[in-house]
Parts: structure tokens; sequence; C-alpha cells
């Protein structure tokens, strides 16, 4: 047994830029040490075509659903869950049971197999 010293770079991804010829048909153990403190990582930073350019359309503070269901110290009123049933219906997106769901999924499958 015999050592060899190889330096070997990586990319920024963390991936050998090249590797060296390795004799055939052999076993090797290899210790890897860091020769330097690995640079801190670059700040990301969006395209200059569009920094600058988004827009926040709406409250991003407040929670989607309403405190139509959120208030405890009332007792349950029937009125409450049919007015939040109606502002589900208003949002832009499709309110679907478990078992519509679940029939998607079959379906999904079944066209696999």
């Amino acid at each position: 047994m015999f050592a060899e010293r190889l330096i070997i770079e990586t990319d920024a991804k963390g991936k050998p830029t090249c590797l060296p010829e390795l004799p055939p048909n052999s076993k090797m153990e290899a210790i890897f040490l860091l020769l330097e403190e690995p640079s801190t990582a670059t700040t990301r930073q969006a395209s200059p075509a569009i920094a600058g350019k988004g827009k926040i359309l709406g409250d991003i503070v407040s929670p989607i659903i309403p405190e139509l269901l959120s208030d405890d110290t009332q007792p349950f009123d029937h009125s409450r869950l049919l007015s939040f049933l109606e502002y589900l219906e208003q949002l832009p997106f499709s309110v679907r049971t478990t078992e519509e769901m679940n029939a998607d999924i079959q379906a999904e499958r079944d066209a696999w197999d």
C-alpha cells in the first residue's frame, strides 16, 4: 500500500471539476481534507429585467380565511357557516369533495395500469 496526494477542485455545486484516472480493478480508501474554508454563499438577486417590478395585489398579512369561523367566544351559528361557504365560492379555485378527489386519483392509477 502506498499513498498518493491528489488535489480535486469542485464547482459551485460541490461536484468535482476533474477526476484523475484511477488504476483498474483496484480498491482505494480516500480521506478528504479541505485545504481552505469554503467561500460564503453568494447572495441571489433577481434579474435586472424583472427587479422592482413585483406588485402586491392585496393584503398579505391577514389570513386567507376570514374571521367567520375563528371566533370561539360565540356559540356555533349556522349562518356564519353559510357565509363562509359563500365566501369560498367566490375564490378562484374549485372546492371538491374527498370522493371526487379519490375518484380522480383512482382514474389516474387506472390509466397507468
